[in-house]
Parts: C-alpha cells; sequence; structure tokens
C-alpha cells in the first residue's frame, strides 16, 4: 500500500526552481537573502499563539535548532537582529488544527480502552480517506504542472525577444500570482495525505500495542503501514522559514534544523537519519543530532570559501 504521496515536497522545490520569471525592459526584482553573507540575519515575522507555545519559548527553540548547525561549524552561521530582513514565521492553520485532533483522538483511544477490532475498522476507514485525499492531491499537481508548462512557454518566447511588451508582462505576472495560489492549494492538499499517513500510523501503533498487552498475532502489521511523514511542517522560500506545523517540541526543533539546512544551501540526502533527508521519522528527535551526511554536507559547503 502505497501511503505517502510522491509530489508533496519535491514539487514546492521544483516549483519554485522551474517557474520561470518574466523580465521587463525596465524592472528587477530584489534577490532573496545571501546564503554566502555570513552570519544570515534573521527576525521573528508572523506569529501565532495559538499553538500554545510563547514567542520567547518558540525563539528559544529557533536558538536551539541554528546551534546544531553552528556547534560543528566552529562559527556562527545565525545571528537575531530585530529589524533583519529573513523571517522566522509561525503560522497555524488547518494542519496544525489537524494536529490537535489527531492527538486528542490518540487520547480518547487510550482512554476508551476500544477493542481491537474497532481499531482495526478505524485503520481501514482512514486507509479509504488517505486514498481518496492522495487522489485528489495528485489531480490537483497534474493540473498545475500543465499550467505551468504552459507558463514558462510564453516566458521564455517574450524573454527570447527581450522582454514584453508592458500588457503582456502585466498578463504573465497575473499568471503566475495565480500559479503561487494554486502551489499553496496543493501543499494543503499535500499536508492532508501526510496528515492522513499520520493518522493511520497511529492507529497501527494502537493496533500494535494491543495486540502484544492480548498475545495476539502482530506480524500482519508490524512495518506494514508505518511511514515516516515527509518534511511538510515547514518550507523555505529563500527569504524567510514559514513553520506551520508541529507536535511536540522536539519536533519543531527538527523542523526548524532542517529548514536552517535549506537556508544555507543544502539539498535534500539519502539517509534517513540525516536531518536533511527528506523525511522526518528516522532522526533522534530528542538530541536533533546532525548525522554523517549532514557534517558532509557543511565540510563541503564550507571547504569551498
Amino acid at each position: 500500500m502505497r501511503v505517502a504521496p510522491r509530489l508533496m515536497i519535491p514539487l514546492l522545490c521544483l516549483f519554485l526552481a522551474s517557474c520561470q520569471v518574466p523580465t521587463p525592459r525596465d524592472a528587477s526584482e530584489p534577490p532573496p537573502v545571501d546564503i554566502d553573507d555570513f552570519p544570515i540575519a534573521y527576525t521573528l515575522g508572523r506569529f501565532d499563539e495559538r499553538f500554545g507555545i510563547t514567542r520567547e519559548e518558540f525563539l528559544r527553540v529557533v536558538e536551539e535548532a541554528k546551534m546544531v548547525w553552528e556547534k560543528p561549524a566552529g562559527r556562527p552561521l545565525f545571528r537575531f537582529e530585530a529589524d533583519a530582513a529573513f523571517k522566522v514565521n509561525l503560522i497555524f492553520d488547518e494542519r496544525q488544527e489537524r494536529t490537535i485532533e489527531a492527538r486528542e483522538m490518540k487520547a480518547g483511544i487510550d482512554s476508551r480502552g476500544q477493542s481491537y477490532d474497532a481499531l482495526i475498522w478505524q485503520h481501514t476507514r482512514q486507509s479509504e480517506r488517505h486514498a481518496e485525499s492522495e487522489r485528489r492531491y495528485e489531480a490537483a499537481a497534474a493540473e498545475l504542472q500543465n499550467r505551468l508548462d504552459a507558463h514558462n512557454a510564453t516566458v521564455a518566447y517574450w524573454n527570447e525577444r527581450g522582454g514584453a511588451p508592458a500588457e503582456e508582462f502585466e498578463r504573465m505576472n497575473a499568471a503566475q500570482r495565480e500559479l503561487l495560489a494554486g502551489q499553496e492549494s496543493l501543499d494543503r492538499l499535500g499536508s492532508d495525505v501526510n496528515d492522513d499517513v499520520a493518522a493511520m500510523n497511529d492507529l497501527v501503533g494502537q493496533i500494535n500495542e494491543l495486540a502484544s498487552a492480548n498475545n495476539l498475532e502482530v506480524t500482519y502489521f508490524n512495518g506494514k503501514f508505518v511511514e515516516s511523514r515527509e518534511f511538510e511542517q515547514g518550507v523555505y522560500t529563500g527569504r524567510d522559514i514559514t513553520i506551520y506545523q508541529y507536535s511536540e517540541v522536539a519536533d519543531l526543533r527538527v523542523a526548524l534544523v532542517h529548514e536552517f539546512g535549506h537556508a544555507l544551501g543544502f539539498g535534500h540526502v539519502s539517509d534517513p537519519a540525516a536531518v536533511m533527508h527528506y523525511k522526518m521519522g528516522g532522526q533522534d528527535l530528542t538530541k536533533a543530532l546532525l548525522a554523517t551526511a549532514d557534517l558532509d554536507l557543511l565540510k563541503k559547503r564550507f571547504s569551498q570559501e
């Protein structure tokens, strides 16, 4: 059973990289933060208190996250400045609402002591919900890609001719804004898919625990449905880091370490234990230490200076 969307987080990166920007004859866009200008100054941007964490606590976790990179690097890489252009945001939306609902559902299962059959039934229903959310995601991803291809073809046509006339330039900019809105909508659908995976994983944990306690056969379930979650909690855009979702402080810290890694110019690696792996699950959330693959990124990055 396939339970992880194929295009979720990579699509965002591919979209931002592949969406060609129309070039007017007399305009330019301000560049993103220069990742070679260390330490990178950051400040607290948008902050929503509904997460139940104070600004001071959040900034403390941000400090801990950046230190995960700074200690092995032996140099400051980020610094807090009240008026910095680079923002670290904490934005509450339906993704965190779903996280809270899942946590409450788990607590309800524990307190009610539901039967093995009831948990199996819930897992079946959740699997069906996941299949539908994945179908919606893949359809939306294909539609967005078609629109992106058409937009890029138009932009390439005018860029090859030295720039677009004002009317055409405005039309392409409007199309690009619509594509960005479509990407945000797609990200939400992708988050729904991963949230459904997390809910299934939670139920499987309950099933295995109950089965073990009652000496039931658990071989069928072990590892069959459990999947790691993709790093959809946060997004790095080149101009800011935004965290949308986390369960515990340890979860938040690792998500920030991951996004700070992108801010340093690092992509994803294949080692599941690395914080720069594209999925969360194989890392030690209690310590948030860099794995060998992460340290190799640091060495390669700063050996070139």
